[in-house]
């Protein structure tokens, strides 16, 4: 045979090897999990049936050979009272022990293969460990008998061992189908979890956009407002009047200049009240002139005839700067963009807030993600290693 001829033997024989896998939709799979378990379990009966007759069996030739064991008569032994007495007890306590024994493994629950397995390890061990100083004592005298029962005993076990192994599919089949499931119900609570982030998501960022489309209204509104020449003519009122106040300030800060405080004081240091006066304006001439209109300053100048032409002039200058302020007052109308400012402001602040909750939610959206994304690798997974494949 060629080289070349062997080679296309060889991908031939790879070709047919490979196993089409089965296709499956995602909604047939839990009517597919149930056939399979249920194929399964009857697997698991039929394993179950060998099991029992097997412990049936291993029963009766036990019996057999724990009578055989029972009819040696260790009084006949060459050998002194304490080893015949040691002998018998063990015999007694060994035999109470392998019917103990056979008694655990027909009650043993056969339902559950993996269960099984670990029950009947444990019986197994929990006999070895409270027979095996019995038995000692009973081969003192009875060797051959006691041999046989133990060889019946491995011969159990091995053949025991030889089913599970031949059978051990079953359990795996059995956690395959489990695992399946519940990765599959582990997807469909992500699924839900993801798509209830995604709706979240979804309605904050839509409300984040409405209080976009709101404040970009709001501030067109208020352009609007300033574009008007009513506006712009109230804001030249407003800026007139804060001329004005500085104006004012400074003519009160003039008169505090021509006050001569010490004469003030000479006049009025026997009188404590006028001298609290002189003493608040002297520290703070503009704060107190502000705050009552100057009037106890003014009535304490004139009571001590100490208002001067010059005092007189700046005392009318303020009082004409006062009334204009008031007039301008009166015509200067509430600034309507104020209102819609603080509704911007506000605004401004819900969308931040928005902001923060739409990235936890994203967060949120992306883990479920890709956690949705992880089960479907273990469902697809799991349904591999039956030659299942999962349609999208």
């Amino acid at each position: 045979m060629g080289m070349l001829e062997y080679f296309k033997k060889l991908i031939k024989k790879e070709e047919t090897s490979k196993i089409e896998k089965e296709k499956i939709q995602s909604s047939e799979i839990l009517n597919w999990i149930k056939n399979k378990k249920n194929e399964n379990e009857i697997k698991e009966k039929e394993f179950f049936k060998v099991i029992q007759n097997k412990i049936n069996i291993f029963t009766n030739q036990l019996e057999k050979k724990i009578d055989i064991a029972e009819a040696v008569d260790v009084e006949t032994k060459k050998a002194d009272n304490r080893l015949k007495a040691i002998t018998n007890e063990g015999r007694k306590r060994y035999i109470e022990s392998l019917r103990g024994f056979v008694q655990n493994l027909n009650d043993l629950k056969k339902s559950d293969f993996e269960n099984f397995t670990k029950e009947i390890d444990k019986t197994f061990a929990n006999f070895s460990k409270f027979s095996n100083k019995n038995y000692e004592r009973a081969t003192v005298l009875i060797g051959k008998e006691m041999a046989d029962i133990k060889r019946e005993i491995k011969s159990f076990s091995t053949g025991l061992i030889e089913t599970f192994d031949k059978n051990k599919k079953i359990s795996e089949v059995s956690n395959a189908l489990l695992l399946i499931k519940e990765n599959l119900s582990k997807f469909s609570e992500v699924k839900k979890e993801k798509e209830k982030a995604e709706k979240s998501f979804d309605l904050t960022c839509k409300k984040i956009n409405e209080l976009e489309n709101e404040k970009k209204k709001i501030l067109e509104e208020i352009e609007k407002i300033k574009e008007s020449e009513e506006y712009k003519k109230n804001q030249e009122k407003i800026k007139k009047a804060e001329k004005l106040k500085e104006e004012l300030k400074n003519e009160i800060l003039g008169l505090e200049q021509i006050i001569d405080f010490k004469a003030l004081s000479n006049f009025y240091h026997v009188f404590e009240d006028q001298m609290k006066v002189v003493k608040l304006y002297k520290n703070n001439f503009l704060e107190q002139f502000q705050k009552e209109g100057g009037d106890k300053i003014l009535n304490l100048l004139d009571e001590a005839k100490m208002k001067s032409k010059n005092i007189l002039e700046k005392i009318n200058q303020i009082n004409s700067k006062k009334d204009e302020i008031t007039k301008l007052g009166q015509e200067i109308k509430e600034d309507k963009t104020n209102e819609l400012n603080l509704k911007v402001t506000r605004t401004i602040q819900e969308i931040g807030d928005l902001e923060g909750e739409k990235s936890r939610e994203k967060k949120v959206y992306e883990k479920t993600d890709s956690n949705k994304k992880e089960f479907l690798i273990l469902i697809k997974r799991g349904l591999g290693k039956f030659d299942l494949e999962l349609i999208p």
